[in-house]
């Protein structure tokens, strides 16, 4: 099965912001560069102090296994990448793109073709700069996101990124994070290996996990019964009430929703933002909603049942300890 995606449309006819582009490591046209970065400012990565492992390299995994439950990747190279347990939680692998793309108020969606030995959440940090602010060095950060969609190890998943912005904010690197995760956690160091990384518009994960075929229909949308709920976090997590990780999960529209506030060492949570993902920018409702830390009940937080509905995304402000 051939799971390249090629584009009809011609760049050339698309404003920026709308441009669909798929980037491979068959050839260098996609990208300038590649390397490691680590959002942590004191990282041995960031200091001169270690050089990161970051190459293309024949694909090691053509084949699917015969537990696989999604089908091969075909592709005869793909990025590698050492996830370091000197790295911070948000150490990933960086490829700067021959073609930026603009953050829009409209959803976009990144797709990244991911295979990884061991379970956690990944991230997608967008390196770029704002033309409303000259002095921005070309490469600042200007978003972070989690996968949309689960990512089973050991095989070859479709990581969906949703991102966007205000607009007037060029994307130029993106940074794929294949352990968002504290490293103390880690035994040791792992290969993760990246490959046909896609910017469009649809949600579609083009790799369904269950059956290993394509996805035929969107990711699950909002209706009458459901509501989708994304952690979007670092320095800690919010999960729902049993501990289970916020990543496309369901719950019931409509009704109070409890989540569990888990900062991570050091950091504290002051207050959670709720916002609706599944609506443009400037919609009705689209505002993100502050719920301060006086809200809480220890360490939990009941959302009132009216902002359970469409796809919504929680992301804990959690603040440093002082010393």
């Amino acid at each position: 099965m051939n799971i390249k995606t090629y584009l009809i449309i011609t760049a050339a006819c698309l404003p920026l912001a709308l441009r669909a582009q798929t980037i491979d490591f068959e050839t260098t046209d996609g990208y300038t560069a590649i390397g490691v970065y680590d959002t942590w400012e004191a990282s041995p990565f960031r200091t001169g102090k270690l050089e990161g492992n970051a190459a293309v390299i024949p694909n090691p995994f053509r084949e699917a296994s015969p537990q696989a439950t999604a089908p091969a990747n075909p592709t005869t190279k793909v990025l590698a990448v050492q996830r370091s347990r000197f790295g911070s939680n948000t150490f990933g692998a960086r490829i700067d793109l021959t073609h930026p793309f603009e953050l829009t108020p409209e959803v976009q969606y990144v797709h990244v073709y991911l295979h990884k030995p061991v379970e956690g959440r990944v991230m997608l940090i967008g390196l770029g700069k704002r033309a409303d602010r000259p002095g921005q060095a070309p490469y600042a950060e200007q978003f972070w996101q989690f996968s949309a969609t689960p990512i089973t190890p050991g095989e070859w998943c479709d990581a969906v990124f949703p991102v966007k912005g205000a607009g007037g904010i060029l994307i130029n690197s993106l940074v794929l994070v294949p352990h968002c995760e504290s490293p103390h956690n880690l035994r040791e160091d792992f290969a993760a290996y990246i490959d046909e990384i896609t910017v469009n518009n649809t949600p579609t994960p083009r790799i369904r996990q269950n059956s290993g075929t394509t996805q035929d229909s969107n990711l699950p949308t909002s209706d009458d019964k459901h509501c989708y709920i994304n952690n979007a976090n670092r320095n800690g997590e919010i999960l729902a009430a049993d501990g289970t990780s916020l990543n496309n999960y369901q719950a019931s529209a409509g009704q109070p929703f409890t989540v569990l506030i888990r900062p991570a060492n050091g950091f504290t949570c002051t207050g959670i933002l709720l916002r609706r993902t599944d609506l443009p920018a400037s919609a009705p409702g689209s505002e993100a909603i502050h719920f301060p830390a006086s809200l809480f009940t220890g360490d939990t937080f009941t959302i009132p049942a009216q902002y359970l509905t469409g796809t919504i995304e929680l992301e804990g402000i959690f603040t440093e300890l002082k010393q």
